[in-house]
Order: C-alpha cells, then sequence, then structure tokens
C-alpha cells in the first residue's frame, strides 16, 4: 500500500527504505520540504539528514509509515 504524500505535512515522521550504497536499510525521519518530478510523475519528500546527504529525496513508493506530528499541522493565527 503506497503512502499519500498529499497527506504529509513539513515537520511529520516517516519510516521509509530507500536504496542507498550502503544498502537498503529502514530508517525513521522529519520531513522538511517536498519533491515533485514532473517530467515522471514521481512525488517525495525531503528528509533531514540520512547516510550523509541533506535533503534526501525519500520517493513516495519507498515510504512505509507515516506519523502526524503536532509540529506538522500547526494552524497559524492573524
Amino acid at each position: 500500500m503506497t503512502i499519500d504524500v498529499r497527506d504529509i505535512k513539513i515537520g511529520d515522521l516517516i519510516t521509509f527504505r530507500s536504496p542507498t550504497r550502503s544498502g537498503n536499510i529502514k530508517a525513521r525521519r522529519k520531513v522538511t520540504a517536498f519533491w515533485t518530478d514532473h517530467s515522471r510523475g514521481s512525488k517525495g519528500v525531503h528528509v533531514t539528514k540520512f547516510h550523509g546527504w541533506d535533503n534526501f529525496v525519500v520517493f513516495e513508493h519507498e515510504i512505509l509509515e507515516h506519523e502526524k506530528t503536532d509540529a506538522g499541522h500547526l494552524e497559524l493565527s492573524p
């Protein structure tokens, strides 16, 4: 089952499995931004540092779990 990136907010936590040169380990990280490759129709999210990469991109199909956090769902008041 693929998790819909549109349900994820900045600050939420995701668990994912993403292949790197170091292997294909399972990891849990905070979402920092969103990413879309319109030419391939791919969607993903940027996460905090992973395997030495800042702004590591995790593709939608690599996300295993999504945990909402209060930080990801703050409402701004005027």
